[in-house]
């Protein structure tokens, strides 16, 4: 079996928030460069140099960071230690850098159409697009997307830490991935958008069993005591982490359907249709009824 690296992402994630929060209070100011790199330098642990946080750090003198951008170098030198203390910095990432395993997790999935191969004329409706927020490694902390087809999410969900559906850890929906992690190679965009297969060492599977999937199958209680499946609840993994959506689904007035107390889901700003219109968009329910008549 061929050998993977290996990340701690709970010493990534610690590091993380104590390098935003000691230099959070910088955003929207101009950088006082050299106490900006030596504030960085008095948390990260031996071995990088002054050089290497600086050239890290270069891209942010230009103009004032914002909050995101201090957050997101936080999250870049907490997941690439490893480099700094070679004398290699980390800048934001371009897809067109080399391939390489980095630990992912699903923080976002939508159904949507996934296409058969171009020519046979066919579309498949049981397809869902995943973002994946990359977690440590050189592409950290980019937010990826592509699509896999119904058949591809079985096979992963597998590796991850659900069972068939007649054992322990049953999976049903597409939507049950999120929040699970396991290491993917991480390349140029033609990669990204074929990602498969993924590995899960035994240290991600447990922590995908023993934080998400239990809680989702409710094999640990619901906090709120519900029995309803959490693909089907409104509450969101910011505040449950067996949900499936990252923020909790508001109630308003559906322009679309004219439902008074509509469904809409906050991570889909944009959009005027419901929970309940996006659920069966006009070209899925096109394909549909194309692949029932036999055309």
């Amino acid at each position: 079996m061929p050998r993977y690296p290996h990340f701690d992402i709970e010493k990534v994630e610690t590091l993380r928030d104590a390098l935003y929060e000691r230099i959070r209070g910088r955003a929207g100011h101009s950088l006082a460069v050299e106490g900006f790199v030596q504030s960085i330098l008095e948390l990260l642990p031996g071995g990088a140099t002054y050089g290497t946080v600086f050239e890290s750090i270069s891209y942010l003198i230009i103009r004032p960071p914002t909050d995101r951008e201090l957050w997101e170098l936080s999250w870049r030198l907490a997941g690439n230690l490893p480099a700094l203390r070679k004398g290699i910095p980390v800048r934001p990432w371009c897809n067109r850098e080399s391939n390489g395993w980095m630990p992912l997790q699903i923080v976002r999935a939508v159904r949507t159409v996934c296409p058969y191969p171009p020519g046979t004329g066919k579309i498949r409706w049981d397809g869902y697009r995943y973002w994946f927020r990359v977690l440590a490694g050189p592409a950290c902390p980019e937010l990826l997307s592509w699509v896999w087809p119904h058949h591809v999410t079985r096979a992963v969900a597998r590796k991850l830490g659900y069972t068939a559906p007649f054992r322990k850890y049953p999976f049903t929906s597409g939507a049950q991935l999120v929040l699970l992690r396991f290491l993917g190679e991480v390349g140029g965009a033609e990669d990204a958008r074929n990602l498969y297969p993924v590995v899960c060492p035994p240290a991600m599977l447990k922590w995908n069993r023993d934080n998400v999937i239990r809680r989702r199958l409710h094999i640990d209680p619901c906090p709120n005591g519900w029995t309803h499946p959490c693909q089907k609840c409104a509450v969101g993994y910011l505040e449950c982490p067996g949900a499936v959506h990252r923020h909790t689904y508001e109630y308003r007035r559906c322009p679309v359907c004219g439902n008074e107390r509509a469904v809409f889901d906050p991570e889909r700003p944009d959009k005027l249709d419901c929970w309940h219109c996006a659920k069966a968009p006009p070209d899925i329910a096109a394909g549909r009824r194309s692949r029932q008549c036999g055309e």
